[in-house]
């Protein structure tokens, strides 16, 4: 090949490229916001944030209830990702508006009241209140917003885990993983804590010293492991079990290099959204795609089935 065509081959492709990028331009960043399910930790109240037309609320209502009360609305932002302390006396949760990367951590009672800010900056996500320390949260927090493809859409990657002290505001960082996405976090005991990362797995970390050690999951197929990897996990210290789910099967699991016991499939055509234990009692929350909440034993059994009820907005 010679020179002149090398030159023009190389032309070519810069010009493909540049092609590309005007069939699809660098968006804004527009946040992360589906329309998420939570089980609160007093076993009896299911929170969820509802996202119409761009504006999002929060609602809450009492399971055997049919009709939701709206618990959060900040007018002219975002909400996401509520989480309550562990005597579910006060919640945080997630404020950004459309098209800015600063995410505000607010803080408020668990009926909603009082809420205040306590910490800003870009890219967070998943805030928690540590289990045994009342001035501590965690988050994740992105390095970036970008992609690796052309064609892909914009996404918070670069991912690692936080610590923050609310009164003297020292900031730790956890994790050096720089993970594509951190999907989910729980904690083990006051000793340590595992991240579930998209595309490379379960890692557990120890506070002491921060040591990484990778949970491998055995025994079922590639492509059900990597929808566990994408999806939230939970771990119940009482069982010493963690609950995965694929996108139609939930699993109990004891962390070590085992298969996982299958305890439910979902309905042809129903997606697994979310799962998480139960605080008090030997059951589990499952939500999925078409709206509906499952709660089973640990055997599977189906306790109650009903659907969330919406408001009008």
């Amino acid at each position: 090949m010679n020179y002149k065509t090398c030159l023009v081959l190389i032309l070519v492709l810069f010009g493909l490229i540049a092609f590309v990028y005007l069939l699809f331009p660098e968006s804004k960043f527009e946040g992360v916001l589906t329309n998420e399910v939570y089980l609160s930790p007093n076993d009896k109240e299911i929170i969820y944030v509802y996202e119409k037309e761009g504006t999002s609320k929060m609602y809450r209502f009492e399971i055997g209830d049919t009709v939701s009360k709206l618990l959060i609305d900040n007018v002219g932002y975002n909400l996401s990702e509520p989480s309550f302390t562990i005597d579910n006396k006060r919640m945080i949760y997630r404020v950004w508006k459309k098209n800015d990367p600063v995410i505000h951590l607010f803080v408020c009672n668990s009926d909603g009241k009082n809420s205040k800010e306590i910490y800003s900056d870009n890219l967070l996500f998943s805030p928690k209140f540590s289990e045994y320390d009342a001035q501590e949260i965690y988050f994740i927090k992105a390095s970036e917003y970008s992609n690796h493809s052309l064609i892909a859409k914009q996404h918070p990657n670069g991912m690692d885990l936080y610590s923050c002290n609310l009164k003297n505001k020292k900031i730790k960082k956890l994790t050096e993983g720089n993970y594509y996405a951190i999907n989910s976090y729980d904690f083990i005991s006051g000793n340590s804590f595992f991240v579930n990362c998209d595309l490379t797995g379960i890692y557990k970390y120890t506070f002491e010293n921060l040591k990484k050690e990778k949970l491998n999951i055995k025994g079922i197929d590639s492509s059900s492991v990597d929808q566990i990897y994408n999806n939230r996990i939970s771990y119940s210290k009482e069982e010493k079990k963690y609950l995965l789910s694929s996108n139609f099967e939930v699993y109990l699991w004891d962390g070590k290099d085992s298969k996982p016991t299958s305890i439910f499939i979902s309905q042809p055509g129903v997606q697994i959204k979310s799962t998480s234990f139960f605080k008090n009692e030997k059951r589990i929350f499952i939500s999925d795609n078409i709206e509906n909440i499952t709660i089973i034993d640990y055997k599977g059994k189906v306790l109650s089935k009903f659907k969330i009820p919406y408001p009008s907005f």
